[in-house]
This record gives structure tokens, C-alpha cells and sequence, in this order.
């Protein structure tokens, strides 16, 4: 998938961060590179990773990590545009995914109509202290969650010896140790926690 430049202001949504990288396909236009390198680290187009459509995005290194096992299902905590709900029911994962943001909701239906029409994408909006699921996710993707406490956040919606992928901003300090939790560090920025047992509070 490719925006046109004159869709740019009305799709913003569907670029990632400032700073990150933004693939652009050959032969854009000179305003439209300028107006992308002022931002984004700029890089050729990628295909889709399931075979779709070419995409102007990647996902998280968390989300990443979770794709490397084989689909099932994943709660994404902290949502934000959908970019890494998409990429995952794009690769055959059931999805959830929750925000505080009420216009998540769209955001994330739109990116998955435009990548993944097939995609199994259920999104809830609240906060994650208080929203229940009826039952634990064998996967939970908390991606630039900044909550105190995060492992007790997590802890009631990963499955016993289910695993949380934690990617944090930079600068930012990963999940404090916690007894329930295996973590291991993946890279720079990222973690897997294997909850292992449970702790009070």
C-alpha cells in the first residue's frame, strides 16, 4: 500500500514516528521527499511480510518478536494507531487492542482495511488498570507503555507461562525484576517476561 502525497495530511496515522524510518517508493516527488526527510529517516518500501500490499510502516520490535511464533492469540496494550494489531492479524494472529483513546477505534479499523481485511482485530477502549478480559492471553505486546508498575499491569492478562513482550522508549528503564516473572533481554530496549508465577497486591 502506498499514501499518495496529496492523501499525506488526511493519513497521517498510518506513518510511523518522527525520527523513525519511512520507506518512500521510487520516483516520489522533490516536495513530498523534503517534506519526509524534515521528519522521518527515509528508506525504500519493504514488502508486506504476509505477502500484502507494501507498506509505509514496521512494526515494533515487540511485535516482531511476537510474529516469530507460530499465531495464537495476543492482547496489544496501549495500541496507539494499530500499527503492530495490523501487522500481526495481517500474519494470522487474534488480536486485541486496547487504548484509552476513543478515536483508536478508527484509526485502528482503518490500517487494518487498508493491510489486513482479513485480520481478526477486536479493539476496546479504557484504561488497562481497569478493562477485564474473560480469560488471559498466552501473548501480551505492551510497546511504549509507560505505567508504574508495569509487570503487576500485565500480570492478569498473560497466561501462566505465557510471555509479555516490553519494548521501552529510549532512555527510558525496562520492567523492574519481579518474582512472578522470568525477563530476559532480547536487545536494546526490549524484553520478554515469562510469567511464571504469581505475586500479591
Amino acid at each position: 500500500m502506498w499514501i499518495p502525497w496529496e492523501e499525506a495530511p488526511r493519513r497521517i496515522a498510518e506513518f510511523p514516528p518522527p525520527g523513525s524510518e519511512l520507506a518512500l517508493v521510487s520516483g516520489a516527488l522533490d516536495e513530498a521527499r523534503a517534506w519526509a526527510a524534515s521528519r522521518w529517516k527515509l528508506v525504500e518500501a519493504v514488502q508486506s511480510d504476509a505477502g500484502g500490499p507494501l507498506r509505509l510502516w514496521k512494526p515494533s520490535a515487540a511485535a516482531r518478536w511476537i510474529a516469530e511464533h507460530a499465531p495464537s492469540r495476543v492482547v496489544d496494550l496501549g495500541c496507539g494507531q494499530g500499527r503492530d494489531a495490523v501487522f500481526l492479524a495481517d500474519l494470522g494472529w487474534e488480536v486485541v487492542a486496547i487504548d484509552h483513546l476513543s478515536e483508536c477505534r478508527e484509526l485502528v479499523e482503518n490500517l487494518r482495511l487498508r493491510y489486513a481485511p482479513e485480520g481478526r482485530i477486536q479493539v476496546r477502549i479504557g484504561d488497562v488498570k481497569d478493562l477485564l478480559l474473560a480469560e488471559p492471553y498466552p501473548y501480551v505486546l505492551a510497546s511504549r507503555l509507560h505505567l508504574k508498575g508495569l509487570l503487576e499491569v500485565l500480570q492478569p492478562w498473560t497466561e501462566f507461562e505465557g510471555f509479555a513482550a516490553i519494548e521501552v522508549a529510549p532512555n527510558k528503564q525496562g520492567p523492574e525484576s519481579n518474582s512472578a516473572w522470568e525477563i530476559t533481554p532480547l536487545s536494546d530496549g526490549l524484553w520478554a517476561a515469562q510469567l511464571l508465577g504469581f505475586c500479591g497486591g
